[in-house]
């Protein structure tokens, strides 16, 4: 009806030498798996009662670094080597997190992993660097913002969402950040307006839209009098010098940024 009991292991503390070693393996077999070893603190069905917690810890120092903690899988000599695991415990309302911390009570939390997060926090950098490719994803929006700005180290970019498409009866339905069109200038056009249908686009975007070419070398000076965004379109207006460009086809870029 009491307390359950303690147990402690520990060796003696050196007067003139190092401290001693305690050392806890199971015996190797030559059939199956290896025995495993497994430490658990004790649970608890108090209703304020949080279970119990296990702790490694590296050895203090006064004068030199602090002792190590090291975790390894095993060897293998002609398979792969044993993972490490790390895993929060299930709950009903959620799992838990792994946390990287300071100090288990308040302390700088430098990172966090859990179900729903991942979180790295640093006061100075952070670096992340690969001899191959690194990939970052989201299903929704992967953001990127820095107070002193991005800087891409003079790498060039590439693999922008782009389309292309014909200008028809006044409009063009083109759902992406940049791309190439082509308009057909109808015949006595000092100018030619259209729309591009576009739901990328927003109010107060910016819009940078060239000629790229033309299909005839008549045409004189085509170029880009207006383009607006709105939300859901873009309104565009080519000009022209004359009637060169009557019946010629004109392919234009764009890129919008919002």
């Amino acid at each position: 009806n009491g307390d359950s009991g303690s147990m402690t292991l520990s060796t003696g503390v050196g007067a003139s030498g190092v401290g001693g070693d305690i050392s806890v393996s199971v015996g190797s077999g030559n059939i199956g798996a290896g025995g495993g070893v497994t430490v658990t603190a004790g649970s608890s069905t108090a209703s304020d009662g949080v279970g119990g917690s296990v702790t490694l810890r590296g050895g203090n120092a006064s004068a030199v670094q602090g002792g190590f903690v090291l975790l390894y899988g095993g060897d293998s000599t002609s398979d792969r080597g044993g993972n490490v695991y790390i895993l929060p415990g299930g709950g009903g309302i959620g799992s838990g997190t792994v946390y990287f911390k300071s100090d288990i009570i308040g302390g700088t939390t430098y990172a966090l992993i859990s179900e729903s997060k991942f979180e790295v926090t640093a006061s100075s950098s952070v670096d992340i660097q690969s001899s191959g490719t690194v990939d970052i994803s989201a299903n929704h929006v992967l953001s990127l913002s820095g107070s002193s700005g991005i800087d891409f180290s003079d790498s060039f970019v590439f693999g922008f969402e782009t389309s292309s498409g014909y200008v028809s009866s006044d409009f063009i339905s083109m759902h992406s950040m940049a791309g190439i069109f082509y308009i057909s200038v109808p015949a006595s056009s000092g100018a030619y307006a259209f729309v591009m249908y576009n739901y990328r686009a927003n109010t107060g975007d910016i819009i940078i839209a060239t000629i790229m070419d033309t299909a005839s070398t008549a045409c004189v000076n085509p170029h880009i009098r207006k383009a607006i965004a709105s939300t859901g379109m873009v309104d565009f207006e080519v000009g022209f010098d004359g009637s060169t460009c009557d019946s010629s086809s004109i392919g234009v870029n764009f890129i919008l940024i919002s």
